[in-house]
């Protein structure tokens, strides 16, 4: 591997803009998008799959249930 070229390194010197990471949900994905504080699109941050992937058989197991019969009279 070539070591980079002095010459290609860039130094701006300025300071970095704030900026936000906003949520956006497009379908069945998930996308950060970074915005100026201006609101000027900047970058996609990240892009995901709003899908739970899990079967049938695990989502039925990780929701809880409460048996209320014994607050109750016959």
């Amino acid at each position: 591997m070539v070591p980079p070229d002095e010459s290609s390194e860039q130094d701006t010197g300025g300071t970095a803009l704030p900026t936000r990471i906003v949520t956006v949900e497009f379908d069945r994905f998930t996308i950060k998008v970074r915005v100026a504080a201006d609101g000027q699109f900047l970058e996609v941050a990240e892009v995901a799959v709003s899908k739970d992937f899990r079967s049938l058989q695990q989502k039925r197991a990780s929701h809880g249930h409460h048996d209320v019969s014994d607050l109750y009279e016959s």
